[in-house]
Formats: C-alpha cells, sequence, structure tokens
C-alpha cells in the first residue's frame, strides 16, 4: 500500500460561506514533518520557495505581491505558516496540537524518542474567506510539500 506525503479533503465552502467559510485543513506525513523539522534550510532552498511562492501567490491575485508567503520553523524546512497578504490575516498554519509537538521541549522529545511522534501534523486554516484564498493556500502547501518530500527523501 502507498503511503502518502499528505492529505487535503475537498474544499468545499460551508453553507452561506461567509469569513472564514472556505477553511480546509491541510495533513502532513510526521516522517517528513520530523526530516523537515531535523534539516536547515540553505539560502538556495528559501530563495526557490520564495520566487515560487510569490509566483504562485500572483497568479491567483495579481502582479503586485512581492512577498514570501511561507514561514519555516527556527530556519528549518518545516513550514510553520502560509499567509497570504490578501484578507484579514488569512492563512494555513500549524494546528495548535502540531505546535506544541514541534517547537520547544516537547520538540525535544519527540526529536529523541520517534515512538512519541504525531501520525499526522496538521495545518489549520486561519481567515480563508473566498474560494480564490483557498485555492491560493492549497497549491503553497503542495508546492511546499511535494518539493520538500523529493529533496530531503533523495
Amino acid at each position: 500500500m502507498k503511503k502518502y506525503v499528505y492529505e487535503i479533503p475537498a474544499i468545499v465552502p460551508l453553507e452561506n460561506a461567509g469569513l472564514g467559510g472556505y477553511g480546509f485543513n491541510a495533513y502532513l506525513d510526521s516522517d517528513l514533518a520530523i526530516k523537515a523539522r531535523r534539516k536547515i534550510i540553505e539560502p538556495p532552498a528559501f530563495n526557490l520557495f520564495k520566487e515560487e511562492g510569490i509566483k504562485i501567490v500572483q497568479t491567483f491575485f495579481g502582479k503586485k505581491y512581492k512577498g514570501m508567503p511561507y514561514q519555516f520553523v527556527e530556519e528549518s524546512w518545516l513550514v510553520h505558516a502560509i499567509c497570504i497578504p490578501y484578507g484579514d490575516a488569512c492563512d494555513l498554519a500549524l494546528g495548535q496540537y502540531s505546535l506544541e509537538s514541534f517547537f520547544g521541549s516537547n520538540w525535544e522529545k519527540i526529536n529523541k524518542d520517534e515512538d512519541r511522534k504525531p501520525i499526522w501534523v496538521d495545518y489549520a486554516p486561519h481567515n480563508v474567506d473566498s474560494l480564490n484564498q483557498a485555492m491560493c493556500l492549497r497549491e503553497l502547501f503542495i508546492n511546499w510539500a511535494n518539493k520538500t518530500n523529493v529533496c530531503l527523501n533523495d
């Protein structure tokens, strides 16, 4: 049976979708998350993610965007949050349990004893108000997860 690196359930707006009505969760395999958290991201990879992230955001929202949509955990390959500037603090970020697992003393425990690792690492939405925002965040997540998987599992 094939092991999936990530899962993103269908993006289906809530009934009478309003503010936050297009949020979705994404789930990353914990083995990849642990590898990503352990490895420092070097400038060439960081710059590639920035360049590709800008292009993805520009595809959905126009050519003005020049920022960095990816926020990495302590200069590692693991993404803490994917943020887009369109809307009110719109992002897809590590969920509360995953935040606790990959920072501070909890991370030190998981890093030493992989039996403590979670099965999945969850990313939760914040202020995803439109289908365009949801699709942009999804594409950014897929871009990062696929490239991270290829680069760290060579």
